[in-house]
């Protein structure tokens, strides 16, 4: 068990708002927790969010982000034109789930060219931006680390062609599907799954 963060005031909270198309954005100023883990954000207008943060220590991860009772992490939080203050409750945990793995290519080699990509088997969390679809590229000895992962049930990848944010497409997803491997992640649970790319 890692030792609970003493210092908050790394800690920054953010809201991006998707518009029309998903590579539009609109800024919001990030807050910046205060010592009595309270924060607020200032500038939000009408708008559907996603939450991040950042500053978070090492081991520790936002697990949740509860507006009600109700979890929005993995979705909009709905700003609506009538809302004056929205009460946000955030959790962080020292147990997040990690995905691990060495990636090669057909000869058995390390395949540091490509690009290690892991989303959803629900295709419902496609989403722009969502923290349940990542992508890293493996070091020259192969091995990838993809931190920071929910519990489910996932599609793990290879490609070596991608530019920056396509993971988050989801007709580019829809087409790494075939050539992927499904693994089932728990609660914080650290897995370590090995990929061979077969062309």
């Amino acid at each position: 068990t890692s030792p609970p963060p003493s210092d908050l005031s790394r800690l920054r909270i953010s809201l991006t708002a998707a518009l029309a198309s998903s590579t539009t954005v609109l800024g919001v100023p990030p807050a910046q927790a205060h010592d009595d883990r309270t924060f607020v954000v200032t500038g939000v207008t009408p708008a559907k969010y996603r939450i991040s943060m950042t500053g978070v220590p090492a081991g520790w991860a936002l697990v949740a982000a509860t507006v009600q009772g109700r979890d929005v992490l993995d979705e909009l939080l709905d700003v609506g034109p009538d809302a004056l203050a929205i009460d946000l409750v955030l959790t962080l945990s020292d147990h997040p789930g990690e995905l691990s793995g060495t990636l090669q290519n057909p000869a058995g080699r390390p395949a540091p060219e490509y690009v290690v990509v892991v989303f959803p088997t629900d295709r419902a969390r496609w989403t722009w931006l969502s923290r349940r679809v990542q992508a890293v590229r493996p070091g020259t000895n192969g091995v990838f680390t993809i931190p920071d992962l929910p519990p489910g049930e996932y599609y793990l990848g290879a490609v070596s062609d991608v530019e920056t944010n396509e993971w988050f497409d989801p007709a580019f997803l829809e087409r790494l599907v075939p050539a992927s491997t499904t693994i089932t992640l728990a609660a914080g649970e650290k897995k370590t799954q090995d990929l061979r790319v077969i062309r």
